[in-house]
């Protein structure tokens, strides 16, 4: 797998899309932690919401579109290693 500080444009179309849904992937699985482990019932379904948008948004994105597909790469890997290291 690629590092985050790794731009990914050489992959091919359908491994792009592959590396994109894995990031999404890992995104949600902080996410829906950060919810089953809220401090309160309010906090734990803002954190679910979250991985519900982002699953939606994983779900509607243009597999041809690199430039999207690279630039949600880049932002979810960031506020992934974001949420690790909180």
């Amino acid at each position: 797998m690629t590092t985050p500080d790794q731009p990914d444009i050489d992959l091919p179309s359908a491994v792009l899309y592959d590396v994109f849904r894995d990031t999404a992937t890992a995104l949600s699985a902080e996410y829906v932690h950060r919810s089953d482990h809220a401090p309160t019932v309010a906090e734990g379904q803002q954190w679910w919401d979250k991985a519900l948008r982002l699953r939606d948004t994983a779900a509607a994105a243009d597999p041809d579109d690199r430039d999207a597909l690279l630039a949600a790469i880049h932002e979810w890997r960031i506020e992934t290693t974001f949420l690790r290291d909180d």
